[in-house]
């Protein structure tokens, strides 16, 4: 390391904030992947947001690398430092900096560990859900670069589905930047601070340990619960060697047999009553030789102890061992596991086998090996590239998409990936060649800024993607722009510049969806409408858990682009948390995929995120892969009409912080009416709308119970309240306790403006319409964009008529405007997709 350089750091930094002795380093010469090693040239130890910017700062200008790690349990060689650069250990930063628990989030810094976080809010009977083994002693900064999960990953997902905000507290508008920053593994940014999302405990848990003859019995075990509709809080599947192992360490009392099965229900009391029994029964019929209930804390703790010391205790096994850690659909765990066991015979070697059997859509697999370099290296080629299983599963950057021009390959396969090296592919016909088509549509004239009359807009239907990409290449060889759209239900969405416009239908995308049941997870065709996906996957009694308005004819491409949701999404979450795999058609006329039909992607970025909310501007999306859930029983709504707003946003909340699990909360205004559905077994759905029931009596405003027909019209009038008519819509989105303030403000409107409100009033989301003079709007648009801004919050203007989109910005001020320009110049350097339509007017 360059002593000037170092003289630097030492003046800018605190006497004991810099390491560089030669003795000191070697503690940070690894991870917990300690046959990875490199001294580093220096470490830094910073204890606030100001010093690691210097130290980013001072690494910048000299060209020197860096390399940021938390407490050093991860795995992969994520943290693996460089010997010309500089280690920023965050460890120190372990505050606390707040906890919200009225808006269910907590603020912290980048070296609190994880279990801290559930340790300082369970008094107030909640938790942070990711739970990964190491979780008395990883950090939140290590956890959000490797995007940890935990055991209870399977109902609860990755720590991506929970992390809130980065130095900021609320999703902002624009490009998932975030969505990509998490398990980016430190190589795009150095997290100083967090907000997480926290969570209810729920009312009823319960915990089963079976033992199993063999791990095929167990696997059948987990198929039939899932068959059954079931979707535990986690299934944790450990083999033989593994179970001798956990004995030896921490004697958690599992029974002696070739396998064991950890199931654990959460939830409402009569559904995990209802299911728990299914389980049970289910683990009896596949040949389960013993059954062991955890009713109380004491026993499950012992349980999970006994799992979560599977990793450590392995070295009772082995001194030295090697690890691998895959993700696999759930169906092919029979055919990985025979795999396994013939690497075994073959090799000599003891394989340890602990996997996390996640059926929503895929499963972890972690083989541990001895690592005797005389039997490691003696030509066993699979230690030394990656698993077959995940041989299609490659991780994926944008920045290095290489179009392979061999046709060989009957479908396209240009992949991304981080070495640069080439994937195999087909090559890109001449787009003379491909079926297309133009018509002329007449457009009302306030879609452009003309006056009278109609223009045309030229439309493009290509047949496959590529095709797409073909007519993507050619309108960045003439210089012209192209549109992505759907069914054109959200066409009026975000900004559009003035002009003739040219679009690139993706009606005809609409080839046969690939539903692997028994995963819980489909690949879709945009141009596939969301009600026609859904009758295809209703009829394994699977469904996507998506509900935006008019899904009848709103297109999966157009979800995904727009991130639209509807009522629902309180319990089940938006698109960019149900997708997991994405396929899209570049500027450029390359076509990629990102991420597969597993649940977790363990390399690379999560460019699936970053295409949704993206509206087109970046890529064109050709298919999407989502995680399904199973169709509910029964489901049941309760209504109420309190008194004003504000007490319909304090009902919600109670309902939100009682120990019930709806699918929806929904209020609407000026009308104030409160809606909560619930969607389960019918045992525990009339059981949870009693409780409800009991808080809506307790604040003066009786229930109203809905079923059936009755409960499905209320539905469909409640989308139509906000959708339709008006001449403003936008979206705020704030803090949940803040959500009154907003309504308190639209009562303040003119007379000669009417409004209507609808919105996720548990999660801070409000749509609301607006009609009257273009003026009176823009004035009344911009008032709330402040008062919202003022509390952390942002306001998006989703449709306006001319004059108002003159007078307002349709997204506000965005302050990462410059890092979604960088994305988009790395995405369609030529401007090709969407120009001006995008967040911030990209």
């Amino acid at each position: 390391m360059d002593a000037a350089f170092l003289r630097k750091l030492a003046s800018a930094l605190r006497p004991d904030a810099l390491l560089h002795d030669a003795t000191e380093l070697l503690t940070y010469e690894s991870d917990a992947l300690q046959h990875l090693r490199a001294t580093p040239g220096a470490v830094v130890l910073p204890t606030s947001v100001e010093e690691v910017q210097t130290v980013v700062r001072l690494c910048h200008e000299s060209a020197v690398p860096f390399v940021a790690r938390g407490h050093g349990t991860g795995l992969s060689g994520g943290a693996l430092p460089r010997s010309d650069g500089v280690l920023i250990v965050l460890s120190r930063m372990r505050k606390i900096l707040n906890v919200d628990i009225p808006n269910l989030r907590v603020t912290v810094e980048p070296g609190v560990t994880n279990l801290e976080i559930t340790t300082r809010v369970s008094a107030d009977g909640c938790y942070y859900a990711p739970d990964p083994s190491s979780q008395i002693v990883c950090s939140i900064g290590g956890n959000i670069a490797e995007n940890s999960g935990g055991a209870h990953c399977l109902k609860y997902g990755f720590t991506v589905h929970h992390v809130l905000g980065v130095e900021a507290v609320l999703d902002v508008p624009g490009y998932d930047l975030l969505g990509v920053l998490v398990g980016s593994e430190g190589t795009l940014a150095v997290v100083t601070k967090a907000t997480l999302r926290l969570l209810r405990r729920p009312a009823a848990v319960l915990t089963l340990l079976a033992g199993f003859n063999s791990t095929d019995e167990a696997g059948e075990a987990v198929s039939a619960i899932i068959a059954h509709g079931i979707v535990p809080a986690a299934i944790e599947m450990m083999d033989r060697l593994t179970i001798q192992a956990a004995e030896a360490a921490v004697h958690p009392g599992f029974p002696d047999t070739d396998a064991v099965l950890i199931v654990e229900l959460d939830g409402p009391q009569a559904e995990v009553d209802e299911r728990f029994a299914t389980v049970q029964a289910v683990c009896r019929e596949t040949g389960a030789t013993s059954l062991e209930l955890a009713r109380d804390a004491a026993t499950r703790d012992r349980i999970w102890k006994g799992r979560k010391a599977a990793f450590a205790a392995m070295g009772r096994v082995s001194p030295s061992y090697y690890v691998q850690d895959g993700v696999v659909p759930r169906t092919r765990l029979p055919e990985v596991l025979r795999r396994i066991r013939d690497l075994e015979a073959r090799s000599g070697l003891r394989i340890g086998k602990l996997r996390r059997v996640d059926s929503r859509p895929g499963g972890a697999r972690r083989e541990r090996r001895r690592r005797n370099p005389a039997v490691l290296h003696r030509g066993w080629r699979h230690d030394h590239r990656r698993a077959w299983c995940r041989c299609r599963q490659e991780g994926l950057h944008a920045q290095d998409v290489r179009r392979d021009r061999s046709r060989r390959h009957a479908t396209l396969a240009v992949r991304i990936r981080s070495d640069r090296h080439l994937q195999s592919g087909e090559g890109l016909p001449h787009a003379a060649s491909l079926r297309r088509s133009a018509r002329a549509v007449s457009a009302a004239p306030a879609r452009t800024r003309r006056t009278g009359g109609s223009v045309l807009m030229t439309v493009l239907e290509p047949s496959n993607p590529h095709a797409a990409a073909a007519l993507l290449a050619e309108a960045g060889r003439a210089g012209t722009s192209l549109r992505p759209r759907g069914s054109g239900s959200k066409q009026s969405w975000g900004d559009r510049p003035a002009g003739h416009e040219r679009y690139l239908s993706t009606l005809q995308l609409s080839g046969p969806i690939h539903h692997y049941a028994g995963d819980l997870v489909a690949t879709i065709p945009a141009g596939t409408t969301l009600a026609t996906a859904n009758v295809v996957l209703g009829r394994e009694r699977q469904w996507l858990p998506l509900d935006p308005p008019f899904g009848d004819a709103a297109t999966i491409g157009g979800i995904v682009a727009t991130n639209d949701s509807g009522p629902r999404r309180h319990l089940h979450g938006a698109a960019r948390d149900l997708i997991v795999g994405i396929e899209f058609a570049l500027a450029d006329g390359r076509i990629a995929k990102a991420g597969g039909r597993v649940v977790k992607n363990v390399a690379g970025y999560d460019l699936a995120r970053l295409l949704c909310g993206s509206f087109g501007s970046l890529a064109l999306i050709t298919s999407a892969t989502f995680k399904l859930a199973p169709v509910a029983p029964f489901s049941v709504t309760l209504s109420a009409e309190p008194q004003d707003a504000a007490r319909a946003c304090a009902l919600a909340l109670a309902v939100a912080a009682a120990p019930l699990t709806p699918s929806a909360i929904e209020v609407e205004a000026p009308s104030p009416r409160l809606l909560v559905r619930f969607e389960t077994t019918e045992a525990a759905a009339r059981q949870q709308a009693e409780s409800a029931r009991r808080l809506f009596d307790q604040a003066g405003a009786p229930a109203c119970v809905h079923l059936d027909e009755d409960e499905r019209t209320l539905w469909r009038l409640h989308e139509r309240r906000v959708q339709e008519g008006g001449d403003v819509l936008f979206k705020v989105s704030v803090l949940p306790t803040d959500l009154a303030s907003v309504f308190a403000q639209l009562d303040q409107t003119p007379a000669s403006v009417t409004w209507c409100a609808a919105g996720r009033a548990a999660l801070g989301l409000l749509l609301v319409r607006l009609a009257g003079a273009p003026e009176v709007l823009s004035d009344l648009v911009l008032r709330l964009r402040a008062h919202v801004a003022s509390r952390g919050g942002h306001l998006v203007v989703l449709q306006s008529p001319p004059p108002v989109r003159a007078r307002v910005d349709p997204w506000g001020e965005l302050g990462h405007v410059s890092l979604m320009r960088a994305v988009k110049a790395r995405f369609d350097p030529h401007n090709v997709l969407s120009p001006g339509c995008g967040p911030g007017g990209i």
